[in-house]
This record gives C-alpha cells, structure tokens and sequence, in this order.
C-alpha cells in the first residue's frame, strides 16, 4: 500500500484540486483510494458529493469530527468503517 499526503500550511496552492485529480485518476486506473477531508471547510468533500447531498445523509455522523467526539465524551469510538463513502454519480446531482 502507497500513501500519498499532499500538505501545505498556506491556502490557495491547490491542494484539494491536486488531491481530487490525483484521486480521480488512480480511481479510474482501478485503484482503491481514500481520501480524508481534515479541512473544516470541507471542500475536497464538496468535489465529490453535492451540498445537499453532505447535509441530507453524511453531515451528522458520517465525518471524522462524529469519531473524535465518541473519544472526547468517553464513549467507544465508532468503527472508522462507519464513516466509509463511495460516491456514485447520484452524489453528484444538485
């Protein structure tokens, strides 16, 4: 397995434009990949599923912030498979 990090502090490089191409890419060679959106602005999330989308059926407990939570209240954290999505092109509809 290869892991692929594409960082940089400052904003407006294009990050998330790399990273979604580059994911758009590998997925279409056939390669499984996994994109972490950790920007609270969520906007490699945005390329791949709509806003309405986002808040209908992923918003409020399919997010990385949802698994953090279970570890800061105490509770079991919720298995990382949970917050699993793989976009189809009805994700994509506005």
């Amino acid at each position: 397995m290869k892991i692929v990090s594409i960082i940089n502090y400052k904003g407006g490089v294009g990050k998330t434009t790399l990273t979604s191409n580059l994911a758009g890419e590998l997925a279409y060679r056939g390669r499984n990949v996994l994109l972490l959106d950790m920007d609270a602005q969520a906007s490699l999330t945005f390329s791949f599923v709509s806003p309405d989308y986002w808040d209908k059926n992923l918003k409020e407990n399919k997010t990385i912030k949802s698994w953090f939570e279970c570890i800061s209240q105490e509770d079991p954290p919720i298995p990382l498979t949970n917050l699993v999505n793989s976009p189809t092109e009805g994700h994509l509809e506005k």
